[in-house]
């Protein structure tokens, strides 16, 4: 027996559908083959007609919302939010997801922004234990609306990306509860001994804190310069003034002492007298 992959016929109408459903019927059967009517479905994307049915040799051919092909979901409102994709290895360099404050993991971009808002999907990260990898370590979970449940090695979580102060190697899954919808993504890290690199696109609020540190000790440095300069000048002035003032006394004494020595000849020349 001889299998046939699934095909899908896109039509603008029922009327269509049920048209192109025949040709290729016709067309199958015409070269031995059968159309499986019970794994027959139908699907209206963007459906505008309102009720109604396709049939297949006068049989009703049934409705989905959503169905799969070539691995892929296919909703019936146009998304592919639920689309089901292999675990992907991603591989990064801890120099290059390099921040201040840890090792930066993004989400990955294969995952669509609707599906990581949904409250029917949740985020999870995992650490890869030692040995040979079976075993996995939790470290959050939940939307990650900044992470209500925190893992001690976590240090920052956004709903784009997670920060661990080690250079490890992390899973990163999404779980949609309601579909049973899994998005697996691996971060596979390579350790390296070249001088780090700072990521480019850290995320803002990671680097905030340290910052406004920098920033208060660049200006507590000043202002301690300043201070000291005022010192240094106040004290030069102090020595200048401290050397006019010895200079001054000194002339005084000398004309006192001359002026007593002129006194002391005018007095000896009247006593001659």
């Amino acid at each position: 027996m001889i299998f046939v992959d699934d095909i899908v016929i896109c039509s603008e109408s029922r009327e269509q559908e049920e048209e192109n459903l025949e040709r290729w019927r016709f067309a199958l059967e015409r070269r031995g083959r059968k159309v499986s009517r019970s794994k027959t479905e139908y699907m209206c994307v963007n459906e505008r007609e309102g009720s109604g049915t396709v049939r297949l040799q006068g049989e009703e051919v049934k409705k989905v919302q959503e169905f799969k092909y070539l691995g892929s979901t296919i909703q019936s409102n146009g998304e592919c939010g639920k689309e089901i994709r292999a675990m992907a290895l991603i591989s990064i360099t801890c120099q290059v997801i390099f921040s201040v404050i840890g090792y930066t993991y993004p989400v990955s971009p294969n995952i669509s922004s609707d599906v990581l808002q949904d409250q029917d999907c949740e985020q999870a990260w995992y650490r890869k234990a030692p040995g040979n990898g079976s075993v996995w370590e939790y470290l959050s979970d939940g939307q990650l609306h900044e992470n209500q449940t925190k893992h001690k090695l976590v240090v920052a979580a956004t709903r784009k990306n997670i920060t661990v102060p080690e250079c490890i190697e992390l899973r990163h899954d999404v779980t949609c509860h309601g579909s049973n919808q899994k998005f697996q993504h691996v971060y596979q890290v390579t350790a390296t001994s070249n001088p780090i690199i700072v990521l480019a696109t850290i995320n803002p609020a990671t680097i905030a804190v340290p910052s406004i540190i920098t920033t208060i000790i660049i200006i507590i440095g000043i202002g301690f310069l300043i201070w000291r300069e005022r010192i240094r000048r106040r004290l030069l002035r102090d020595c200048r003034a401290a050397e006019n003032n010895g200079s001054n006394n000194f002339q005084l004494q000398e004309i006192e002492a001359g002026s007593n020595h002129e006194t002391g000849l005018l007095n000896s020349t009247n006593r001659k007298k």
